[in-house]
């Protein structure tokens, strides 16, 4: 697809004198997301969710091809020009690398399906930076996407009870419900955000041990 840039006067001047005006400005579709309890998305420092941001190099599925965020100065971005069809926009894009393996089917007006295999939770001294599904719609043209959560945010606060010190290198949480993952809708188009490894379960137990009736209930395993 070409893509085609409109430049004004003042835009020809500064050209003409040497003044930094972008000009790559066109070509480019800042990114941007609505508020989950503060501004949370993939950089967060728990007790100050709403100084989040976007993380560099990682890459967003729009209208089916990834693109890698970019940096500029304080703001973030996708390095292409705003496409002239109807755009759907999906965070993450497919990963796998880091701990993270996630995989995305973006299928745009008809929707989009995410898979968790396993997130990684990365702990610095200013935050922790993990993966919050969330998804855009935007009309043809649009040269910014303001993303919506997907998901929520489960935070978790382990103790070690032993005399010794423990490593933690995988932490598997299995939750149980009455359902699988329903969609969540949003602008008309419904994603679907659902680990793996997920299904109806039946009570555990050593054998002669599990009495009664028992519920088969809905369970999914978060790997991290």
């Amino acid at each position: 697809m070409k893509r085609y840039r409109l430049i004004g006067l003042a835009a020809l001047l500064a050209l003409a004198t040497g003044c930094g005006k972008d000009k790559d400005a066109a070509d480019r579709i800042n990114i941007f997301t609505h508020d989950m309890g503060g501004d949370s998305k993939v950089w967060v420092d728990p007790a100050h969710p709403s100084d989040a941001t976007w993380v560099a190099s990682e890459t967003i599925d729009l209208n089916g091809t990834p693109y890698v965020i970019t940096s500029n100065a304080s703001s973030y971005s996708l390095e292409v020009a705003p496409l002239d069809v109807d755009m759907y926009a999906v965070y993450p894009g497919t990963m796998s690398a880091g701990g993270n393996d996630i995989t995305v089917a973006n299928s745009n007006a008809s929707g989009a399906a995410i898979t968790l295999r396993s997130l990684a939770v990365d702990f610095r001294d200013d935050g922790h930076r993990v993966v919050f599904p969330m998804a855009e719609k935007a009309s043809a043209g649009s040269s910014s996407l303001y993303f919506d959560h997907l998901t929520a945010g489960l935070r978790l606060t382990l103790t070690n009870g032993s005399a010794s010190s423990i490593a933690v290198d995988h932490l598997k949480v299995v939750l149980q419900g009455t359902g699988a993952a329903s969609a969540v809708t949003i602008d008309g188009v419904n994603y679907t955000v659902s680990w793996a490894v997920q299904g109806p379960t039946t009570p555990s137990g050593e054998v002669g041990t599990i009495s009664g009736d028992r519920e088969v209930t809905y369970s999914s395993e978060m790997n991290l």
